[in-house]
């Protein structure tokens, strides 16, 4: 869940001079509740260095990426994992598992073996 090709698409909102003062993070709509829980539970998590989360850039929720599809990856270790995806969405597309992207869940996820790379 913590790849980048999991990740949300962040789009910068600019001030008159051009300074980046916050970043609006857009989720694809593939996300599985699993993974939407996930992400909404680390984030209420309070910053342990308060300092340091005043200095950074403010972080925003904004609408949602319809039709997004996951990215496309080489390696099965930075392929998004079945459980992430609505499986609504990977049964309507079967070919992201066999494109390179999305991967199978693995041991930890109650599959007999983890996947190699191909």
């Amino acid at each position: 869940a913590f790849i980048v090709n999991a990740m949300s698409d962040d789009e910068e909102m600019q001030t008159r001079d051009g300074e980046v003062k916050k970043y609006i993070s857009h989720a694809p709509d593939w996300r599985s509740d699993k993974l939407t829980k996930l992400y909404s539970e680390i984030d209420a998590i309070p910053d342990p260095n308060p300092d340091a989360a005043a200095k950074s850039r403010q972080q925003l929720r904004g609408d949602i990426i319809p039709n997004a599809v996951p990215p496309k990856a080489k390696v099965v270790s930075t392929r998004v994992r079945q459980w992430m995806v609505k499986p609504e969405l990977l049964n309507a597309n079967e070919d992201w598992m066999i494109s390179g992207r999305v991967g199978p869940n693995g041991k930890a996820w109650g599959d007999d073996k983890d996947s190699i790379d191909d």
